[in-house]
């Protein structure tokens, strides 16, 4: 059964023994990637031009390449033909009855050679095709507008099942014991099904869809997924993102250039390969040590790997790569790239290093220190960063009690009123009268004026008992809470990825052997890169504790 994130608890036992038999690999690898003649890799003479898709039969020894607007057809060992103007093609894939499927963004084409073409999936939208398989007699097909399915000789048909909508942009199928199990990428996450017989199954197809898992985040960003990859059998399956990372039995951090995305992974003549826009990765096993691919693989853009019985092909944007077969007597392992220079293709001459190596040599390597400075301090503990990476960022737990504990005390606060009352009067009188005193008469007046001025003051408190049990602000406060706890889960999630990538970084410097200057300072720069995005992480708490490489 497939496995999808999180990732399993293990115990602490498991993870020393895990981390011992890593370091060994890495022991191992660095001491065996002197040992023995290393594959040639040389280039083809034609196609010209950047080769965007490859397809190799071993049982034939037929091979198909594209290029930007022609696909070549031939023999590994004679010459290649152009057969077929096409533009955008994405994937190829030879099929049993000897024809060559060609998908690209002109739709979904069958090659004889007779040279008869045929056009499929031409409505409803599916005007491109990122992927072809075949599994078990069936054959799917990723669309921009899904899934297409089609067994023998009969019509493609969408796969109306309960897939979330979108452009398929990745795909991977294998014959499991009790249907079909189906990997497909869209709009950046990868689903995995088993899709099994069912009568009136899904969309009255007889299908239906078990085992429904998503890895990945929507989008383009680093999280998203780029492609999956399946086992004939179906056992095994992985997930690549974009960052690097395969997910599958367990998590891999995938060392790319910087800058660099994951883009395809393949499994090719017993070997793992990742291809990126910044050069080709290869492993002997998914868990790796993954490691780049000697020149002139380590540096070029890279789109596509084909191959078998000792032969591989690899698609560039300068053109198509050959390694003919595994050397004689040697370990068949592409050895990662290192300061000396690689054997010249026949036909050249072999060229002076630059003046840039001479500057590299001086760079000293973690594996130049002695072993008495090398345990003198080392990086934090991971605890000790994610604590000082929730204190910068104020995403710790005390942020969430003081939330609950002020709601909590909200209830016990009464409601505040306070009023003023004010009032100001005037009245005004005046009296007239005459008198007669005395043989004369006299006039009389007489006025009153009175005014009055009130004020008044009133406050009141009210207490609301039923909010000291459940306050209605509780609901908003649960609600951030949530919020908050994804927000510390993703951040806890990168700071995650720097630190363990580093510390890979660390082991290989460590079973780097000696006089690889140049492997060291790539190595170097790499842990400086990884301890710079913690470091802003942590507010600069981790760069002045974190283990200084500079000797």
């Amino acid at each position: 059964m497939l496995r999808a994130e999180p990732m399993p608890i293990v115990s602490s036992a498991a993870r020393r023994l895990r981390a011992l038999g890593l370091c060994g690999c890495l022991v191992q690898a660095a001491l065996g990637a002197g040992a023995g003649p290393r594959p040639r890799w040389r280039p083809a003479p034609e196609p010209a031009g950047a080769v965007l898709a490859v397809a190799y039969e071993a049982e034939s020894g037929r091979l198909a390449v594209a290029g930007r607007s022609v696909v070549w057809v031939g023999s590994a060992d004679g010459r290649l033909a152009p057969v077929h103007r096409a533009r955008g093609v994405r994937d190829l894939e030879f099929g049993g009855d000897g024809c060559l499927w060609i998908a690209g963004d002109g739709g979904l084409e069958r090659w004889s050679e007779a040279g008869t073409q045929e056009e499929l999936l031409r409505g409803a939208g599916a005007a491109a095709v990122s992927r072809i398989r075949v599994a078990g007699g069936t054959w799917l097909a990723a669309a921009s507008d899904g899934l297409y399915r089609r067994q023998a000789e009969g019509a493609w048909v969408r796969l109306d099942l309960p897939f979330p909508a979108g452009p398929v942009t990745a795909l991977a199928a294998a014959v499991a014991p009790v249907g079909l199990r189906v990997g497909a990428v869209i709009a950046g996450v990868a689903h995995w099904a088993l899709i099994a017989p069912a009568a009136g199954g899904a969309s009255g197809q007889g299908l239906s869809v078990r085992d429904w898992q998503r890895i990945g985040s929507s989008g383009s960003g680093p999280r998203s997924a780029s492609d999956v990859w399946l086992s004939p059998d179906g056992r095994e399956a992985w997930t690549l993102l974009r960052d690097g990372c395969l997910v599958g039995s367990e998590r891999v951090c995938i060392p790319l250039a910087p800058g660099a995305r994951a883009e395809r992974i393949f499994h090719v003549d017993g070997r793992w390969w990742i291809t990126s826009p910044r050069g080709l990765l290869a492993a002997s096993a998914a868990v790796g040590p993954w490691h780049p691919v000697a020149p002139p693989l380590g540096s070029l853009e890279v789109h596509a790997v084909a191959g078998g019985g000792g032969r591989r092909f690899v698609g560039t944007e300068r053109g198509l790569v050959v390694s003919e077969s595994r050397p004689a007597g040697g370990s068949g392992r592409d050895a990662p790239a290192s300061p000396s220079a690689p054997a010249a293709p026949a036909g050249t001459e072999a060229r002076s290093p630059r003046p840039g190596f001479a500057a590299a040599s001086r760079v000293g390597s973690l594996a130049d220190l002695p072993a008495a400075r090398l345990r003198e301090r080392s990086d934090p503990p991971i605890d000790a960063v994610r604590r000082a990476a929730l204190s910068y960022l104020d995403l710790g737990e005390a942020r969430l009690r003081a939330m609950r504990l002020g709601v909590a005390r909200r209830g016990w606060l009464p409601t505040v009123a306070l009023r003023l009352d004010g009032d100001r009067g005037r009245s005004r009188r005046d009296d007239f009268d005459q008198s007669f005193v005395s043989g004369g008469l006299r006039s009389l007046f007489d006025r009153q004026d009175d005014r009055s001025d009130g004020f008044e003051a009133s406050l009141a408190l009210e207490w609301d008992l039923g909010d000291v049990l459940h306050h209605p602000d509780s609901v908003d406060v649960s609600r951030e809470a949530r919020q908050l706890i994804e927000l510390r889960d993703d951040v806890l999630d990168e700071i995650h990825h720097l630190y363990f990538e580093r510390r890979r970084v660390l082991l290989e410097l460590l079973a780097l052997p000696p006089g690889r200057p140049l492997d060291a300072a790539r190595l170097r720069l790499r842990a400086d890169e990884l301890a710079a995005g913690i470091d802003a992480w942590t507010g600069g708490w981790f760069g002045r504790h974190a283990l200084q490489l500079a000797p």
